[in-house]
């Protein structure tokens, strides 16, 4: 199992890169920014400059989207950060909830983000990638970047399962929901003809705090959203793929330790 950080880009790229440097020296393993352009800071840019300022810790989008990106520019911001990062960088993709919504936009439809993710593996594959009246390439290509996929609902927890390298999941910490998620994720690896396990990453929003009563009623919206979209017992039969709740975290001033944020727990198994 690891350990990781999720951190809101609510801040300046080095002073965000500072905390990811302070979570690696106290032995986390991997830090996480979410993408959401009104809220929070560029994610790639941030992960640039975070890449430059360690050198063991795990790097990842939790998410990006293939909505308010195109799928060939995020396959060049990926590429970018994994030539700074070699090795540990990891892609997370959803629908982009948080930062669609924000710009009266839809959130990607389970076809688009299954062809995105096709999209984004060919090019940093250095495929070409038919475009209509166009062919295309990505020049100097990084095949080594992991695409994991964050969901929640049955249907799409097992489409991670059939074609993510990865999946998040959106469903909540109650042993219940998450041994019926991970039993998605299964079904879905067995029907697509995989064999092996697939990475889980199960984020836990929490806030550290001396007063729980009133971090309490901060964090309630946001384990309210995670319900919505599937994560409490009796949602599993709707299906959805999420980014960031809509709603956002509390963001703190980030020179020192953040506060608030998300700590993904990562186990290498989908048992």
């Amino acid at each position: 199992m690891r350990v990781g950080i999720r951190v809101p880009a609510c801040d300046r790229p080095d002073r965000l890169a500072s905390v990811a440097a302070r979570a690696e020296t106290l032995g986390f393993d991997e830090v996480w920014f979410p993408d959401s352009q009104l809220l929070w800071r560029d994610v790639f840019s941030v992960l640039s400059v975070t890449a430059l300022r360690t050198e063991r810790i795990g790097l990842g989008t939790a998410v990006t989207n293939v909505a308010t990106r195109h799928p060939s520019v995020v396959a060049s911001a990926a590429r970018t950060v994994a030539e700074l990062a070699p090795g540990r960088f990891t892609l997370g993709l959803g629908v982009g909830n948080s930062s669609v919504v924000p710009i009266g936009l839809r959130a990607s439809t389970r076809a688009e983000l299954r062809e995105g993710l096709d999209q984004l593996r060919a090019l940093l594959a250095g495929e070409e990638w038919d475009y209509g009246p166009v062919r295309s390439r990505l020049r100097d290509p990084s095949p080594s970047v992991p695409v994991h996929l964050a969901a929640s609902g049955p249907r799409n927890l097992r489409l991670a399962g059939a074609v993510a390298d990865g999946v998040i999941l959106l469903s909540g910490v109650s042993p219940e929901t998450l041994a019926a998620a991970a039993a998605q994720v299964r079904e879905g690896a067995r029907e697509a003809g995989r064999s092996g396990d697939v990475p889980l990453t199960v984020s836990a929003f929490c806030e550290v705090t001396d007063d729980v009563l009133a971090s309490a009623r901060k964090l309630k919206p946001i384990c309210a959203s995670i319900a919505q979209n599937g994560g409490a017992p009796s949602s599993l039969s709707r299906g959805s793929i999420s980014g960031s709740p809509t709603g956002s975290t509390r963001c703190t001033r980030t020179s020192g330790t953040p506060r608030t944020g998300t700590a993904p727990s990562r186990s290498r198994t989908a048992g």
